[in-house]
């Protein structure tokens, strides 16, 4: 075991505009290399629901939720949840699972028989309008156990913010089974909206090390930096959602690219800040030395990095932006490797890393913590995003700066092979957060609407009818014929005619079901008109 030693941290606060408060933590980690071998994870459901059968993708078993004996799905008797194919109109969205997805107005869940351990649940969406489903009034929340993962969620919110109505939303969280437990996921429409629907196309649940993401037993833990305060471990207790994992330097990592647990790693340009040319080196043809450990990442993670470059002239901070919820802890881990054969000893390259502009290492030298070259090694944190302001989402900010002092470091240089951030779950079991707003207007319902909510129609209908036909006896009876001519146009209306009125036809004002679903917004309570 390595310690790894830095110098001591600085809390800062220095929001631009806004009261941003921000405490942040550091753990010391041992160091984990990577080997040949892949870690073989005790479970590994991978489901394709809404699908019969099984079939292999990706060097994958994938089993469908029709017919299956390897976990249970709990509905309603006289609701049961319909198996439907997906309008895949895209060739970029992948057939397995998004082809296929179960659908239901009511609650239903799945039951998984699980061994006592950390355990990876994702989530896949692919949010399409389904037939008698539009893909605006999915909204629901999922649960597993005492945490809520979502919460009156929208997928088609979450695919649209990039304008990308075709793509495809993922969820990834960590979470501990105890002993002798099922891990269930309850999936629960909405009772807020009238047509509102629970849907889902793919279920993973894959063991993970027990030290992969979660602290020791050995009593250690995050240790708050200039705050009074007791440590901070990631217990057994803790739920937490993957929010970004970054190849730093490098391209995407599929799941099937991954050391056995099936993470995807995406590449880093959207999230750069700046990019410079020369300033993503690689050490590929070189062999990571292997210390045992074997399950932190891919070695392409650790052999791709992003630095300050070659012979670089201009001075600027080599930074990372990540958009997170606000009002949450956030654990982050960064990667490091030195795979350079221009460094080889501590004091080469000495640089400084700041999280959210809070100065998080002033003294980082990657060869003085694991003793040589191609040595991976990784760092811990824990940030709190929280501010004053009616906002969404805040910026977390990774920075990376050589040392301002020439005499400590040889190289004017940095480096960063990968980036790990997870949301932690509040002091209630959450971690769900707002839905994005659509950059798309919502589209109109084309569904047609359930008996049950006919009924609430009716209030609607009858106060809007009574109104106008108020309206137009007191018109009537005040303005003469001269006004009643002049109103006659309302009476042309493109909509057919319905029930017969005892009024004169030029005062009566016909309105289709379409004109009322606008003006009361979708049968909105806060629209309703008696």
């Amino acid at each position: 075991m390595v310690n790894l030693s830095f110098s001591k941290l600085l809390n800062i606060i220095n929001p631009p505009m806004i009261t941003l408060s921000i405490s942040v933590f550091l753990t010391f980690q041992h160091l984990f290399t990577i080997g040949v071998t892949s870690y073989d994870p005790e479970e590994n459901f991978a489901i394709n629901c809404g699908f019969s059968g099984s079939g292999n993708f990706n060097f994958r078993d994938w089993t469908g939720d029709n017919d299956t004996i390897l976990f249970s799905l709990f509905e309603p008797h006289n609701h049961p949840s319909i198996p439907v194919d997906s309008p895949l109109h895209s060739t970029s969205v992948y057939q397995v699972p998004y082809s296929t997805a179960r659908v239901s107005r009511y609650k239903f869940s799945y039951v998984f028989p699980v061994t006592h351990g950390h355990k990876f649940i994702r989530l896949h969406f692919f949010p399409a309008s389904y037939p008698n489903f539009n893909r605006s009034n999915s909204l629901f929340s999922v649960r597993t156990g005492s945490y809520t993962l979502l919460k009156e969620f929208n997928a088609s919110h979450t695919a649209d913010k990039d304008n990308n109505p075709q793509g495809t939303v993922s969820r990834e969280y960590c979470m501990n089974v105890e002993p002798v437990q099922m891990l269930n996921l309850t999936f629960t429409p909405s009772s807020t909206h009238p047509d509102a629907y629970a849907f889902i196309n793919g279920l993973e649940i894959v063991s993970m090390p027990n030290d992969l993401y979660y602290t020791e037993t050995d009593g250690q833990g995050l240790i708050p930096v200039g705050l009074n305060s007791q440590m901070y471990p990631i217990e057994n207790n803790t739920a937490l959602e993957t929010v970004y994992r970054i190849n730093v330097g490098g391209s995407q990592i599929l799941p099937e690219q991954d050391t056995g647990m099936f993470r995807n790693w995406d590449g880093d340009v959207p999230y750069v800040e700046e990019q410079h040319n020369q300033s993503t080196p690689s050490g590929f043809g070189s062999k990571l030395k292997d210390n045992g450990q074997n399950d932190t990442a891919p070695d392409t993670v650790y052999l791709t990095a992003r630095n300050y470059g070659k012979n670089a002239t201009s001075k600027y901070n080599v930074t990372w932006q990540f958009e997170v919820d606000l009002g949450f802890f956030y654990m982050v881990r960064l990667h490091f490797c030195e795979f350079e054969q221009e460094i080889q000893k501590p004091g080469e390259r000495v640089f400084q890393i700041f999280k959210a502009d809070n100065l998080a290492e002033s003294h980082a030298d990657v060869i003085m913590c694991t003793g040589g070259n191609l040595i991976p090694v990784y760092k811990d944190y824990v940030v709190s995003m929280f501010s004053k302001a009616s906002l969404k989402k805040l910026t977390l900010s990774v920075k990376l700066q050589p040392h301002p002092n020439e005499k400590l470091r040889a190289y004017n240089d940095v480096i960063l092979t990968g980036i790990e951030i997870f949301k932690v779950n509040d002091s209630d079991g959450n971690l769900h957060g707002p839905n994005p707003n659509s950059s798309r207007s919502t589209p109109q319902l084309s569904e047609p609407l359930r008996k049950s909510n006919k009924m609430n129609i009716v209030p609607i209908v009858v106060g809007v009818g009574s109104g106008v036909i108020l309206l137009s006896l007191i018109g009537f009876l005040i303005f003469g014929r001269l006004t009643i001519a002049r109103n006659s146009r309302w009476g042309k209306s493109k909509s057919r005619k319905t029930d017969e009125s005892s009024l004169p036809l030029d005062l009566c004002r016909h309105f289709s079901i379409r004109e009322i679903k606008a003006a009361a917004k979708n049968f909105d309570e806060l629209s309703l008109l008696g």
